[in-house]
C-alpha cells in the first residue's frame, strides 16, 4: 500500500502545514505534530506559534461596464486603465456609479 506524501497537515503547535510524512503525534496521543515542533517540545523549548499576516482593508475598486457588449468588470483605483474592454477590444467602457441607497426615518415597520 503507498501512502499518499502530497497530504499537508496542520501542525497543532505551529499551526504550519507540512507533509504527512513530516508529522508525529505528541504526547498525548492525540494531535499531530511537525519533527520539529516535536524536537523543541524534547529539549523543553515551548514551540511558537506562527502568525499569519492578513490586510484588514481591501483595495477600492471601479466597477466598469462594455457598452458595446455589455461586459461587466472592476479594476482597483490605482490601477492605469485605458478605457477598452477587457473582452471585446472596443473603447466603449464607462465607469458604473455604485447604487445609491436611500434611508428614510421610520417609526415602526408598517411605515412605507
Amino acid at each position: 500500500m503507498k501512502v499518499n506524501q502530497d497530504i499537508l497537515i496542520s501542525c497543532t503547535q505551529c499551526a504550519l502545514k507540512v507533509p504527512i510524512t513530516q508529522t508525529t503525534y505528541n504526547k498525548n496521543g492525540k494531535d499531530l505534530i511537525c519533527f520539529e515542533c516535536y524536537n523543541k517540545l524534547a529539549k523543553g523549548i515551548e514551540p511558537e506559534q506562527y502568525k499569519t499576516v492578513q490586510s484588514a482593508e481591501y483595495p477600492k475598486k471601479i466597477n466598469y461596464k462594455c457598452m458595446s457588449c455589455h461586459y461587466k468588470f472592476s479594476r482597483p483605483e490605482n490601477f492605469p486603465f485605458t478605457g477598452i474592454c477587457v473582452y471585446c477590444g472596443k473603447k466603449n467602457v464607462s465607469a458604473e456609479q455604485p447604487p445609491q441607497v436611500i434611508l428614510k426615518d421610520r417609526k415602526n415597520l408598517l411605515d412605507f
